[in-house]
């Protein structure tokens, strides 16, 4: 009877848990496995838009960071010739304030980030 009562409401239900835990591994593969978007998308069958777009909607949990003074260092690592990411770090705080992907290293880069 149970079956026939779902059925009947012509309602879908989602595992949103699970989803929850396939976007924070996809996030920490990129963050933490330092895995790029083109090989998250090849070992997940997605396009690399894709994988950035739930890269964007991945919130690190943990991360907050209130209004104060810092001291930032700022480098960019490069993943090839075109695929970087910049990074904002505060040294004091052990903490990654901001981070981006860039195409090139330019002073343009950094004023925008900042």
């Amino acid at each position: 009877m149970g079956g026939r009562i779902h059925q009947e409401c012509a309602k879908n239900f989602q595992n949103t848990r699970s989803k929850r835990r396939s976007l924070t591994k996809l996030f920490q593969r990129y963050v933490w496995g330092k895995q790029t978007a083109l090989q998250l998308g090849a070992e997940n069958h997605r396009s690399v838009d894709w994988i950035r777009r739930q890269l964007d909607k991945a919130e690190p949990k943990g991360f907050q960071l209130l209004p104060q003074p810092v001291v930032a260092i700022a480098d960019v690592i490069f993943f090839g010739r075109e695929y970087g990411v910049l990074v904002f770090r505060s040294f004091d705080l052990r903490q990654n304030l901001f981070w981006t992907e860039v195409k090139s290293e330019t002073a343009a880069v950094y004023q925008e980030a900042k």
